[in-house]
Parts: C-alpha cells; structure tokens; sequence
C-alpha cells in the first residue's frame, strides 16, 4: 500500500475548536475529501 499525505491548510482559531471539540474541521465543508481520512491517520499542528 502507498503511503498517501493529507495537507489542510486552516485557521488558527478553527485549529483551537477543532482541539477542544474533538474534531476536524477544514474543506469548506466538503464531505467527500474528509470521508478519505482514516482514524489514525498522523497529524502535524504547527
């Protein structure tokens, strides 16, 4: 299997309600492209 990398550009203050609330938050919305992700899959903040 291929090593994939996901790259989402967000907002500093949505970063800090995605920490609190547990969640990601990034597209716009957009279902489909999220739908990809995996539990697990690594994350960077920086």
């Amino acid at each position: 299997m291929s090593t994939r990398y996901w790259l989402g550009v967000v907002h500093k203050a949505h970063i800090e309600r995605g920490i609190a609330g547990g969640f990601v938050q990034l597209n716009h919305g957009k279902k489909r492209p999220l739908q990809r992700m995996s539990a697990g899959d690594w994350r960077e903040i920086l």
